[in-house]
Parts: structure tokens; C-alpha cells; sequence
């Protein structure tokens, strides 16, 4: 290194030292300047760093200043077109210009310089000056950058520069950092436009995915969700809507999915990008890349653990001058007490012994709904373990992945459970690769146990805590230690309020039970023909098979259902969908003019049918059976099965890699409609112009595109059998 730097700081100002690691940088004695006075000297930059083990150092040079001169010179592709608005500047300088119209351009620049070329869509140049007044430069595509892909419809990679609608990837990495049970919450913040929320449900509910807002009336806003090219069923069971509190949510299709096995995650948010799917699109399309296999040597494993908690973060605030009680008066009695159990309009809090629900003398003092939040939810754990395992060659790549997640929740005794396994295969044969096989096979198992209840109150914990009086310490409603919620002098629910639906908290969560299972079987298969480099068809078949069981149980002790309640379901959703498509692509005219074409056909097969018995009054305690009910209602048994057939194509020109023009159109016929009125056609047109490619752009902005498009596209939610009339007749 002394050698090195003995020559960088020969016959210059300054000089070096080396202490410790540490290069010092000092001036020399004013003899040597004196010397050197009559040269002029520019500094460059500086850069130090130094370590223990071992130092490296950028030191300021000092160059002797050169002799300028205008330079000029033209920019051209590689067919001869002048490029406008090309940025030409002098490396390591701010010294800059731009081409004009014409390809032109001219800066002051030293003899010696280097000149950097840089321009969106090609490869960036670096030509020395080396005396000339005159450099000519030819641009060269940069491949890569021009297509820079995204997943499109029909899982088809197009360039993002060339898309005339919304489309926004978002890689899988991104997803696992901040990890979410439903990959779908992750959206929100990641992507321009969505908005994913979810209810109070728990580690394992659903997702209410909006794309740009509500588009309709329906509630159901949903976007569809294709993984590697195919829907799949998104059927959420239990949703979070009621506002009963009857109901459980246990989740939606896409959160039984490991976010490990995503690669990429692409949304496209308006009609036009979403037309190709038609009917099912019209609140948008998500679209699931999953990894795939990668040739290397020997077999590659990975080992991803995470683990996060949570607690409540956000606290009403209520008033804590008046406490429990009625028309300024306090509690004076048991009843009072329990009749005011959620009302705060008593009298000036004063630190008095008054009655509180059960029948113990307390401190009339605020207690705070935050403090009540915190003292009955635990702090949440979610663990996650993944490992995947990497093989394959370039004919011949698999992935393997296992994965399981264990998941308590903020509500006491509240567990959740999934474990996953998926396998991706991706093989190629014949010359130059003519045939691409790809099979891949998923498999979910989800199991809740005692999920949080949603809605209003009758069966929802979360309704007492908040609204209990503004005295009251929701502890003490744990009642029996061994028993929580239970009344030990009586050994039925310890109630806190008049109205027996809203349930004592720890009743609702270690007394009333609810158990579910859902067994999810994904299987896709592939075959690509590649007929030309520029032309291949494809056909692909995939099923997503669903079964569901789930059981709800209320005991005897129950005030609002005294006689208890008992209900089981079963369902099974199946979902298979047959595509073939056909894919060309061409340039034209020196590769001025871009033509991309797709057209294909699919047929979707819907079939579901579900079983469910419901009773009431025990007969023996604690044995949660239909077989222990003296009430039963044994059939309610639905089965329904639907079809949709379609044809689509897509036509794709752009001139000069600088204008797009995109045109699709999708007929669907459903088998719902009326036979002679069931078909309905989807089109779409868009537009993309670069427009900073042929306008200089501000210093702030290097890169501008003007977009517009056009579509018009509608949900089919007809149900199998609704447009048929039906008379009931009742007694």
C-alpha cells in the first residue's frame, strides 16, 4: 500500500501517515508549495475507511488541469435513428448536456475526458474524449431493462414499459419481512391502490381485499385470485360481517396459502388489465406467482423460521368523571349493580365502597376500558417454520416445500394451526427444448380451535370488554379460577349485565366452543409446445378441492341459551378449470413494429354440496354430540354445480418500443343463464405512449409515460337455479 500511495502523492501538496490502520492526510512544508505553486490543482474526492483486519483507503488526486474544448457529437440506435434526449455528461464532473431532436449535442469538456451515455432502454457508454472535438456514439438495447416483465393474465410475462393499465408486482420477499397468517392483509401499504383489512377474527381470518374502492352496490368486492395462471376458490367461510355475533370467521381460500412458497405477487387493478377474465374480474385480479425449482448442483436447502406477538395497540377513550350507575345515582344493591353493568351515568366518582355485579364491595374509582383490554387479551404468538428443498439441471428442476404455523391469539384459549407441503416440477425435452412440462401439487391443512366469535354480542368476548361500566375491573368476571365465566355458587355464567346476550368475556372464551378443518388439495399440470421461437401453444388443467367440518357448542350453563345449543357442518367446494392458449410474437421493419398475439379457450367447473345438523337441549352435560340432543334437526343438506365456457384474445402492437396499442376481448357463456341470453362479451382497448423518451425530461423526473384505456366488464353472481320460479306453500 506505501508504494501505492507513495506515488498518488508524488510532487503534491500533501502527504500520508499510517498509524493504527489509519491513513492521515497533512500538508506538506511550504517549501514544496512554493515549488508547485505554478501549477493548478482540481481535487477530486475523498473516502476513507479503515478496520481492524484491514484498511483500504480512496484518496483525493490532484490532477493538472487539462486543456477544454467544445466536443460534439451524434447519438443513434442500432438502425441509424437519431435518439433524442439522451444524457451525455462528463464522468466525474457535473458538466452534462442532452441530445436535441436530431441527436445531437455539444459540451465543454478536457481533452482527457471521459463522456458517460445514458439513456432509458439502453446500455450506458462510457467513450473517451482522448483530444478529439468530434464523438459519434451508437446506442445498444438494453435488453434486460426493455423487458423488465411483469405477470399478466393467463400467468403470460409481458414488458411493464408496454402496458397500457395498472399493473403493479411486488416481490414474495417483501411479503415474509413483515409477515402476515394471510398473505392477502400484506397488500395494504405495498401496493398503490389496495386496500386489505380484517376483522377482529383472529390469526386465521379472512381478508377484505378492495382494489381503487367499492365498484358496486354488492357486497361482495372481492378480486378474483389466479395462482400460476389458474383460478382458485376464495370462499370465505364464516365471514366477518354478521352483526349478530353469531358467526366465526374461519378464513378465506387464500390465507390456508405459506407465503414462503410466493415468488411474485401481481395486481391488476383495472378493467381493461382484467377483462381477460371476464366475469370474475370485475373487481380486479391478483395474480400468485409460486417458486419454482433452479438448476444447480446438488440438492439446495432452506430454512426460514420467523416468529412474531402482538397485543392491543388501539384504546377508545371514554369518560372517568361520572362511574357505574344510572340518573346520577350509584349501585347501591347486587341488582343495581348488575341492571347498570353497562351504563356510566352514576355519580361523581369519589373512591366509595359501593355493590358492584357480584355482590363484593369495591372502591367506587375509574377503571379504564385500555386497562380492561389489556388485562383479559394475552399477547399473541405466531410461529412459522418453512424448509424448502432445491434440485434440478436445466432439463429437470424441483422444489419441495413443508412448512407449519402454530398460532395462539390475543383471546384467551384461542389457537390456530396450519401446515403446508407443496411441490413444483418444471422439466423440458426435445431439441431446443420444444416441450415444457410443469406439475406442481399443494397441499393445506388448517385446523381453528376456539376462534374468536365477530359481530355485535351474544357469543362475541369482545363486547364486554369494551363497553362494561367505567368501575368495573373485568377480572372479576372470571368468576370460578377453574371454571372461568362461571358462577361457583351456582355453576352457571356469571352475568354482569341484564341482557343475557351480552356474554361474560371469560365464558365466551374457555366455555362456548367452536372447532374447524379445512383440507385443501391444489393440483395443476402443464404442457408447453414451443412450434417456433416466437410460438407456442399451451394447455393447462388444475382442481382445487376443498372439504370443510366445523362444530359450534353451547353448554347448559348459558344464559342466553339455557338449554344449550349444539351445530355441525360439512362442505365441499370443487373448482376445475381446463385452458389451452396461443402465443405469437414478431417484430417487423427492422424491429420498428412489435406484434404480440394470444388467444385461447376455457371451460370452469364449479360443484358443491354441504351437509349440516343443528339441535338444542342436552342430555347429558359436557357431551357436545347431535346423538346427545333431545331437539334435532338432522337434514339441511344443498348441492349445486354451475359451468362457465369461454374465448379470448389479446392483440399487442407497439412502434419502436415507444408506442402501445393493447386490444382484448372475452366471451363468456354461463350455464346459469337463460340458455338463450347467456352470453356476454368483455372488451377492453389501451393505449401507452413513453413520453420521456422523445421529451427532455426535468432533473427531478427521468422517466414519463401517458396511459389510457378503456373496458367494460360485469360480475355473473347468479347462484345455480335463481332465475328458475318456485312457489313454497306454508300452513
Amino acid at each position: 500500500m506505501e508504494e501505492v500511495l507513495d506515488q498518488v502523492f508524488k510532487n503534491q501538496p500533501l502527504t500520508y501517515t499510517i498509524t493504527e490502520n489509519t491513513i492521515i492526510l497533512k500538508r506538506r512544508d511550504e517549501r514544496f508549495l512554493e515549488q508547485t505553486s505554478k501549477f493548478s490543482l482540481v481535487p477530486n474526492s475523498a473516502d476513507f475507511k479503515s478496520s481492524s483486519a484491514s484498511s483500504s483507503a480512496k484518496v483525493s488526486s490532484f490532477n493538472i488541469e487539462q486543456k477544454r474544448a467544445d466536443i460534439r457529437g451524434k447519438v443513434i440506435d442500432a438502425t441509424g435513428e437519431a435518439l433524442i434526449g439522451v444524457s451525455v455528461r462528463v464522468k466525474g464532473s457535473d458538466t452534462g448536456a442532452s441530445t436535441d431532436i436530431n441527436g445531437n449535442f455539444v459540451l465543454n469538456a478536457p481533452d482527457n475526458a471521459i463522456l458517460v451515455f445514458t439513456y432509458i432502454g439502453y446500455v450506458t457508454q462510457e467513450v473517451a474524449v482522448n483530444g478529439r472535438t468530434s464523438v459519434n456514439v451508437t446506442m445498444v438495447e438494453d435488453r434486460q431493462a426493455l423487458s423488465e416483465v411483469v405477470v399478466t393474465a393467463f400467468g403470460v410475462t409481458k414488458a411493464k414499459r408496454g402496458l397500457g393499465y395498472a399493473v403493479q408486482e411486488v416481490r414474495g420477499e417483501d411479503f415474509t419481512e413483515s409477515r402476515q397468517n394471510n398473505i392477502a392483509n400484506s397488500l395494504t401499504g405495498k401496493i398503490a391502490g389496495v386496500d386489505a383489512t380484517q376483522a377482529n377474527s383472529g390469526a386465521g381470518g379472512s381478508s377484505r381485499v378492495i382494489i381503487r374502492g367499492n365498484t358496486s352496490l354488492n357486497g361482495n368486492q372481492q378480486p378474483l385470485y389466479v395462482v400460476d395462471g389458474m383460478p382458485i376458490n376464495n370462499t370465505n367461510r364464516g365471514p366477518a360481517t354478521s352483526s349478530g355475533g353469531l358467526n366465526v370467521d374461519r378464513g378465506d381460500g387464500i390465507s390456508s396459502m405459506n407465503p414462503d412458497d410466493i415468488a411474485t405477487i401481481s395486481v391488476l387493478k383495472g378493467g381493461a388489465a382484467a377483462a381477460l377474465y371476464g366475469s370474475q374480474a370485475a373487481n380486479g385480479v391478483i395474480l400468485i406467482t409460486t417458486k419454482k425449482g433452479s438448476a444447480q448442483k446438488g440438492v439446495g436447502i432452506e430454512v426460514t423460521s420467523d416468529a412474531n406477538f402482538g397485543s392491543p395497540s388501539i384504546f377508545p377513550n371514554f369518560q372517568y368523571e361520572y362511574g357505574q350507575g344510572n340518573d346520577g345515582v350509584k349501585p347501591a344493591t347486587a341488582a343495581a349493580a348488575l341492571s347498570s353493568g353497562r351504563l356510566s351515568y352514576g355519580a361523581k366518582m369519589d373512591g366509595s365502597m359501593v355493590m358492584q355485579f357480584d355482590g363484593v364491595m369495591r372502591p367506587y374509582s375509574p377503571f379504564s376500558v385500555k386497562d380492561n383490554i389489556k388485562n383479559f387479551y394475552q399477547t399473541s404468538q405466531n410461529i412459522t417454520n418453512t424448509v424448502a428443498f432445491n434440485a434440478g439441471s436445466e432439463k429437470l428442476r424441483m422444489r419441495l416445500s413443508v412448512s407449519d404455523l402454530r398460532a395462539k391469539d390475543q383471546q384467551p384459549n384461542s389457537e390456530y394451526k396450519r401446515k403446508t407441503a407443496n411441490l413444483n416440477v418444471t422439466g423440458k425435452m426435445g431439441k431446443n427444448d420444444f416441450l415444457t412440462i410443469e406439475s406442481s401439487v399443494q397441499y393445506n391443512l388448517v385446523e381453528g380451535t376456539n376462534r374468536p366469535n365477530v359481530g355485535y354480542a351474544e357469543i362475541n368476548a369482545a363486547w364486554p370488554v369494551y363497553l362494561a361500566a367505567n368501575t368495573v375491573d373485568v377480572r372479576y368476571m372470571r368468576g370460578d379460577p377453574n371454571r372461568p365465566g362461571i358462577n361457583a355458587a351456582t355453576g352457571r355464567e356469571l352475568e354482569w349485565n341484564p341482557v343475557p346476550a351480552a356474554i361474560n368475556p371469560y365464558y365466551a372464551a374457555y366455555q362456548l366452543g367452536n372447532e374447524d378443518t379445512r383440507q385443501r388439495l391444489i393440483g395443476r399440470a402443464s404442457v408447453q409446445a414451443n412450434i417456433l421461437p416466437n410460438l407456442f401453444v399451451k394447455g393447462t388443467v388444475a382442481r382445487d378441492f376443498n372439504f370443510y367440518t366445523d362444530e359450534f357448542y353451547v353448554p347448559k350453563t348459558n344464559a342466553f341459551t339455557p338449554l344449550g345449543y349444539f351445530q355441525s357442518s360439512t362442505q365441499q367446494d370443487d373448482k376445475t378449470n381446463f385452458q389451452g392458449i396461443v402465443n405469437y410474437n414478431e417484430r417487423f421493419l427492422k424491429d420498428k413494429i412489435g406484434l404480440n398475439l394470444l388467444g385461447g379457450v376455457q371451460s370452469e367447473r364449479d360443484f358443491s354440496k354441504g351437509n349440516s345438523a343443528n339441535g338444542n337441549q342436552w342430555v347429558v352435560p359436557d357431551f357436545y354430540s347431535i346423538t346427545n340432543l333431545v331437539n334435532r334437526d338432522l337434514v339441511n343438506a344443498s348441492q349445486g354445480s354451475f359451468g362457465t365456457n369461454s374465448v379470448f384474445g389479446e392483440a399487442n402492437i407497439d412502434y419502436n418500443n415507444l408506442f402501445y396499442l393493447t386490444v382484448t376481448g372475452r366471451q363468456d357463456w354461463f350455464s346459469v343463464l337463460n340458455p338463450g341470453f347467456n352470453s356476454i362479451f368483455y372488451p377492453s382497448v389501451g393505449a401507452s405512449f413513453i413520453l420521456s423518451e422523445v421529451v427532455k425530461m426535468p432533473k427531478f423526473m427521468d422517466y414519463a409515460k401517458l396511459r389510457s384505456s378503456w373496458a367494460e366488464v360485469g360480475s355473473a353472481t347468479v347462484n345455480a337455479g335463481s332465475i328458475n320460479q318456485t312457489y313454497s306453500v306454508s300452513t
